[in-house]
């Protein structure tokens, strides 16, 4: 079964050469529109389509070759944010660590999550990816690096006032998530808390305790009563 399982995997990190190009170019096209997003308020809308690429690639690379194309994605960020078009990046060798090494860092571990551990979760992405944004802190962007300027319109902007720009690019990049399920027609999985394979309690859950009770009431109230004693 685990050989199986491995070599279902495997079949889904040959991507081939073509795929791998198309791949590479989506990510340089995403982090251009981030790019824009982030100068321009005006296109602050473009924001909400920069992560299905590299969910992509968590999704269908081996944790060595995602990392890969996480740093793909940062460096391409770097180079249009600071070259082509006016964002608060510097044009900085500790802007490029960053922006390198972090989304690298997030795009193999969540590869790797995904591979051996929880399946492709867009809930667990995103929340993963507020661990992204405060480590870009240093970037000195005011609203972080997803949110952008995401947080300057009505409803985003009291959502980040009251509960900061993180939860802003949580949402986004859930929504992302979810988009990228629904258009690929992937199966993502929903994270379960409980431990469906506890040997002290195998029926430990909730559902276990209550789902037999009416049943057993159903049956007594079938069955024929004696007459009343005299």
């Amino acid at each position: 079964m685990r050989k199986a399982i491995k070599h279902k995997q495997a079949a889904q990190s040959r991507i081939g050469a073509r795929g791998a190009i198309l791949l590479v170019a989506s990510l340089m096209v995403s982090a251009f529109l981030l790019s824009v997003s982030i100068g321009s308020p005006s296109h602050g809308w473009l924001g909400w389509l920069t992560l299905p690429p590299l969910f992509l690639a968590i999704r269908y690379v081996a944790p060595a070759g995602a990392a890969v194309c996480g740093g793909v994605w940062g460096a391409s960020l770097f180079v249009f944010s600071s070259t082509i078009i006016d964002t608060p990046i510097n044009a900085s060798v500790g802007s490029l660590a960053l922006l390198l090494l972090v989304p690298a860092a997030y795009a193999g571990l969540g590869s790797w999550l995904t591979r051996t551990r929880i399946g492709f979760s867009p809930l667990i992405l995103a929340a993963a990816w507020i661990g992204v944004e405060y480590a870009l802190a240093p970037l000195s962007m005011r609203f972080g690096l997803l949110a952008g300027v995401q947080a300057r319109g009505s409803f985003l902007h009291a959502a980040s006032g009251l509960l900061g720009y993180a939860f802003v690019a949580f949402v986004i990049a859930y929504l992302n998530g979810l988009f990228l399920a629904a258009v690929t027609g992937l199966r993502f999985q929903i994270p379960q808390f409980t431990r469906s394979q506890s040997k002290v309690a195998p029926r430990g859950r909730v559902v276990d305790h209550y789902v037999p009770l009416p049943v057993r009431v159903a049956s007594d109230t079938r069955q024929a009563r004696a007459p009343p004693l005299q």
